[in-house]
């Protein structure tokens, strides 16, 4: 029996699930399964999951009938996994080749840990790297504030859980934006596990066009849905916490606006976010600050100044947070 489970959700990923399964396949630890759950695909993605898995036994392919989402997929690769850890990358990110010995070295070592994650580097959709990274301030000694206000998981490639524990609290599958957050924070309050961080870039996390401002209101509604979550089984959290967790989120979605070439719309989010809760401007005022400044200077630019610009002013102020945004 191999010791780690590589679950990949498949949602027409065509283009870059051969990458994704090859940063696994190239690991420097070998002892693994790949789990590939393809939810569904309209494209080739079935198909190509099929070839990879007739060339390597490691692999095995199973697909839903019917649309489930992200959530479903992943705990259709929980269920189906029989090893000791479940590891989770999504079809269109990589893995660096030390990532899996990483971690497993780490939890040999800190044996009441059973949840770990590490940092990311951003890549565009060709693969290459734009500069900007998510590096949590907090490694360990984490609270339940800190994983709902500031996620240092990042993203859904990024963990090594223990199998027996996520397997007990699972991703719930009526979300489906924010969905890992809400898992991992329900892990870190239900399980008996320790979750720590591993400060070192083991996760290429890839930003792809399609998939972030013409879906901000989407996103801000399904972040209220995860809100309403936690609040049935954490309600002093969101009491305390909620309007601060929805300002770092209406900040998040005000810089993805601008890094898509909406400044007017970010602007529109950032202004919320103040106004939703003015502590976001205490505890982080230059990276708030930066976001309100560069939504009003890039409205009267031209469209191919924006990435240039943010850019350089993302690289000053996301070398140590957990959004990369």
């Amino acid at each position: 029996m191999a010791t780690i489970s590589v679950i990949i959700p498949l949602y027409n990923a065509q283009e870059y699930l051969r990458e994704a399964v090859h940063s696994v396949l190239t690991q420097t630890f070998q002892d693994f399964e790949i789990i590939i759950i393809d939810d569904c695909s309209t494209d080739k993605s079935l198909a190509i999951a099929n070839e990879l898995k007739n060339e390597d036994d490691r692999i095995t392919v199973l697909n839903h009938y019917v649309n489930k989402g992200v959530s479903a997929a992943r705990n259709t690769g929980i269920s189906h996994a029989s090893t000791k850890y479940c590891a989770f990358l999504d079809a269109d990110d990589l893995w660096e080749s030390s990532k899996l010995e990483t971690h497993i070295n780490y939890i040999i070592q800190n044996p009441a840990v059973g949840f770990t994650y590490d940092c990311s580097s951003f890549i565009d959709e060709q693969g290459e790297p734009i500069g900007l990274y998510q590096i949590p301030s907090k490694f360990n000694n984490l609270t339940a504030e800190y994983i709902l206000l500031r996620n240092p998981v990042g993203n859904g490639s990024s963990p090594v859980v223990l199998s027996e524990a996520i397997k007990r609290i699972k991703f719930n599958e009526q979300l489906h934006f924010s969905e890992d957050t809400e898992c991992w924070l329900r892990f870190y309050l239900q399980s008996n596990e320790k979750v720590e961080g591993i400060n070192k870039l083991l996760t290429k996390y890839r930003i792809r066009s399609n998939s972030a401002s013409s879906k901000v209101y989407v996103h801000l509604a399904a972040y209220k849905e995860v809100l309403s979550a936690i609040k049935q089984y954490a309600p002093d959290l969101i009491k305390k916490y909620g309007s601060l967790a929805m300002a770092y989120h209406l900040r998040y979605l005000a810089r993805r606006s601008i890094k898509d070439g909406q400044p007017g719309m970010g602007l529109k989010f950032i202004t919320k976010a103040l106004f939703n809760d003015y502590r976001i401007l205490i505890q982080e005022p230059v990276r708030t600050s930066v976001t309100f400044i560069v939504s009003v200077g890039m409205l009267p630019l031209p469209k191919k100044y924006y990435d240039r610009f943010f850019n350089f002013l993302s690289k000053k102020t996301t070398k140590k947070t957990s959004s990369g945004m």
